[in-house]
């Protein structure tokens, strides 16, 4: 058997090369969002690059989740195509994108709505609390959270105004 498989279909021919170097190109990219996030926040403060380290769990924790759910949608998608059940295998496509964006709906909204809530269940610890909430995506959740008054959300501390941050 040869390095690399191939599907034809009609006229055309799949390699698993061809069809397995988006999903490359995607997971690298995210992976790299994550080195890239971390590295520029490193210049601001470490408490900073601990911040952005548990967002970048969050992120892969719930990244694996979908990328789970779609695999076995797509298994499933798969094995009723193979069947001839074209209409079973629309019906599970339909389901897993209603299932994932329903998902993704709910994780949203808690982290818009309850910033806090989830800081504290991923176990951030208390004192890199205030730059979480620099992150939150609604001014007005930051602002409340704010060891500054007068501005929306904190400023992150340099080693050089540490003890003044208002």
């Amino acid at each position: 058997m040869g390095a690399t498989a191939t599907l034809k279909t009609d006229s055309r021919s799949y390699s698993l090369w061809s069809l397995s170097w988006p999903i490359f190109i995607e997971l690298f990219l995210a992976t790299l969002l994550g080195t890239v996030d971390t590295l520029m926040v490193s210049r601001v403060s470490d408490d900073a690059v601990a911040v952005v380290g548990l967002s970048n769990q969050l992120f892969n924790g719930l990244n694996t989740l979908f990328m789970t759910i779609t695999g076995g949608a797509g298994i499933l998608v798969a094995q009723k195509l193979g069947s001839r059940k074209p209409e079973e295998a629309r019906t599970i496509g339909i389901i897993a994108a209603k299932f994932t964006a329903g998902i993704g709906l709910c994780i949203s909204a808690a982290l818009c709505l309850l910033p806090d809530q989830v800081a504290r269940l991923i176990q951030m610890p208390e004192e890199l609390l205030p730059l979480a909430a620099a992150i939150s995506p609604w001014p007005a959740a930051a602002s409340r959270r704010s060891p500054c008054p007068r501005r929306s959300a904190p400023s992150f501390a340099t080693p050089a105004t540490r003890g003044a941050r208002c």
